[in-house]
């Protein structure tokens, strides 16, 4: 599921968080993709991600508002595509390149932290500007 290289400030996010975590390139989603999204995280300042296994063009990725009452499982949830996140959520895409399994913290334009499989958080400190 590679894409093409995204928005400049997007791109340097990615690079710089694979970097810090050692990890390839290659596990964001391409642009047609979709991403699962709580409709209260659109709305929400900090949000938490989570990545299971992909189902093209479905990625694995689940976005939710970070406070617990803001979503319930039953509660509305959309598919965007990435480039529809592209503008209002350029932290998020920064933090969609990690792989299954991984997921993240974002608060604003901050990608605040990533966590892997194992548990094992990474602060971070990431902050991605919205692309021209």
């Amino acid at each position: 599921m590679t894409t093409t290289a995204p928005p400049d400030a997007v791109a340097v996010a990615q690079q710089r968080l694979l970097a810090a975590l050692g990890l390839p390139w290659g596990a964001a989603p391409a642009d047609g993709d979709y991403i699962r999204v709580a409709d209260a995280a659109l709305r929400a300042d900090a949000v938490i991600g989570m990545r299971g296994e992909d189902e093209p063009p479905l990625t694995g990725w689940q976005v939710e508002p970070a406070a617990p009452m803001l979503s319930e499982p039953t509660a509305p949830h959309g598919q965007y595509q990435m480039r529809e996140l592209t503008a209002r959520q350029p932290a998020w895409l920064a933090a969609l390149a990690l792989p299954p399994g991984w997921s993240f913290r974002c608060v604003g334009r901050e990608l605040v932290e990533a966590q892997a499989p194992d548990g094992t958080r990474h602060r971070l400190g990431i902050t991605v500007e919205a692309p021209p």
